[in-house]
């Protein structure tokens, strides 16, 4: 398999591997895929009523896509709580209940958003 990297994703390969105790790069590819795979599954498999954190980090100057998602799904937040960070960043913890599909749509709303840089999601009944 061959894969193509733009300049930016190889030199992000590069620092964690120099920073990390893998083999080669290769091995580091490797165990970062099967980490998303995990990550996916566990949200792909959610289903029911979940009570959940969503933690996302986002830009301070772009964040209307976040408060736009806060509002489009006001009936499943609990709590928000926003934080600035020190890098003109924001972190913003949602504590979520209800229907998973519905969750599931947020948590893929946010993380779509151009101004997101992470977004997890921390399921608290599995």
């Amino acid at each position: 398999m061959k894969l193509s990297l733009d300049e930016e994703t190889a030199e992000t390969i590069d620092a964690i591997w120099e920073q990390t105790e893998f083999e080669d790069r290769s091995e580091l590819v490797k165990t970062a895929v099967q980490a998303l795979h995990r990550e996916t599954s566990k949200i792909a498999d959610l289903e029911n009523q979940v009570n959940a954190l969503v933690v996302v980090r986002h830009s301070h100057r772009k964040d209307s896509a976040v408060s736009d998602a806060a509002h489009r799904f006001e009936t499943i937040i609990n709590t928000q709580l926003h934080s600035n960070l020190k890098n003109g960043n924001c972190l913003e913890v949602f504590h979520v209940d209800g229907d998973a599909e519905t969750i599931k749509q947020f948590y893929r709303t946010l993380e779509s958003g151009d101004s997101v840089a992470t977004v997890n999601l921390l399921p608290q009944n599995t």
